[in-house]
């Protein structure tokens, strides 16, 4: 909410819309969600697959290792 003050342009009413933005950004919240509960239901039959949990683990831990990583070699390579 603290980024949305800065698209109210001047002159109109703060809280109407701020509301309105807030109302917009709930939209698409909505409609991004529920685009993702579908994907989901029509993917889960493949998600459950064991081969397919251990490559989405096996990314996930090479995202980890790498933030990680970049968190690390700063500090031990000045």
């Amino acid at each position: 909410m603290a980024m949305l003050p800065q698209f109210i342009p001047e002159g109109a009413p703060h809280f109407l819309m701020g509301l309105l933005l807030a109302l917009i950004h709930n939209a698409i919240d909505l409609i991004w969600f529920s685009l993702l509960i579908l994907g989901v239901h029509f993917l889960g039959h493949w998600l459950n697959k064991p081969t397919v949990q251990r490559g989405l683990d096996c990314v996930a831990g090479v995202v980890v290792i790498a933030f990680g990583a970049k968190l690390v070699i700063p500090v031990l390579l000045p």
